[in-house]
């Protein structure tokens, strides 16, 4: 009687242990199957965000080609408003007054030294030439070292009547271009896309003996070209 009851009770037992076996093989399967809908899940998300960066980099890039034609316009603009800016004609009486004033060589020791022609380059955008080269809008002026007083370096950019740039005559048709914009200090812009050297030669109102620079275009850097001796 014992061992029935025990055999009994054994059965039982076995009973609910397959029973057991059997809930927690439904619940892994049911595991399984929330882990497979998460990797789809995550997997819809990670499309999605890819979509989304793809859309995003390119309303970047829109915005940043928008921004770079801008720019290239307004640089364009003011390039051409200084092309055209009447110079001397709007300017007669500085240039006069200039005229009566002292030479050059008066104003100080090392003041005249200190005058020099500046190159700054400006990329425009992706703007290409039709060999494939990226272009450069140079702009060309006449500048004081800051290691003179500002009052100095006005009164001698007020002596010079006029500044001339001579490009390369192989690239540039025509290639000799004066300007007298002393409100802009004789600014000079150029669309490049390549390096050819450059003249530069600064008139004095008093008559006294011109200056002149040389180098060579730089489209990476701006950078100041070298004292010369002036053409005979």
């Amino acid at each position: 009687m014992t061992l029935q009851v025990q055999s009994a009770k054994t059965d039982k037992l076995d009973v609910e242990v397959r029973k057991k076996i059997e809930n927690m093989d439904v619940s892994f399967g049911r595991f399984d199957e929330i882990e497979t809908q998460l990797k789809e899940r995550v997997r819809g998300l990670d499309e999605q965000l890819a979509s989304f960066e793809g859309k995003l980099e390119k309303s970047l890039a829109k915005i940043q080609s928008v921004e770079n034609e801008v720019g290239r316009v307004d640089r364009i603009t003011t390039a051409l408003a200084i092309a055209t800016a009447p110079g001397e004609e709007a300017d007669q009486t500085r240039i006069e007054a200039a005229r009566r004033g002292p030479p050059p060589s008066e104003l100080g020791l090392g003041v005249l030294d200190a005058l020099g022609i500046l190159q700054v380059p400006t990329p425009l955008g992706e703007t290409s030439t039709k060999f494939g080269r990226r272009t450069y809008l140079l702009t060309f002026s006449a500048v004081v070292d800051d290691t003179v007083p500002s009052e100095k370096a006005r009164d001698l950019l007020d002596t010079i009547e006029k500044v001339t740039y001579t490009l390369s005559e192989s690239w540039f048709n025509p290639n000799v271009f004066e300007r007298t914009n002393r409100s802009d200090s004789f600014q000079f812009s150029v669309t490049v896309w390549g390096r050819t050297p450059v003249e530069a030669k600064v008139e004095f109102a008093q008559g006294a003996a011109p200056l002149c620079w040389s180098g060579t275009m730089n489209l990476e850097e701006e950078f100041k070209f070298q004292r010369a001796a002036c053409p005979s």
